[in-house]
């Protein structure tokens, strides 16, 4: 995977978005999504995108619980728009 500094974080110029996360009745699929996350994460994939609007904020709460039950570091880089 290719990977590119910005700043001083080492990103892979891949991300991984994760607005369709895996469902199960209308609940996303936990066990499904562990693997995404990790094939993701085992080929270098170090970039994943979520936001507050995908799932209703579960998205965010999932993906964050995967990455630290999987005792992966990681940095959280925050984005805000202006209206």
């Amino acid at each position: 995977m290719q990977k590119r500094f910005i700043n001083d974080y080492n990103v892979s110029l891949l991300g991984m978005g994760c607005m369709r996360l895996p469902m199960n009745n209308e609940e996303i699929d936990y066990e499904k999504t562990i693997e995404l996350i990790d094939l993701a994460y085992k080929s270098g994939i170090n970039y994943f995108d979520t936001a507050y609007p995908y799932h209703m904020g579960k998205s965010e709460t999932v993906i964050g619980n995967i990455l630290k039950n999987a005792n992966i570091k990681f940095k959280l880089i925050i984005k805000l728009k202006k209206k």
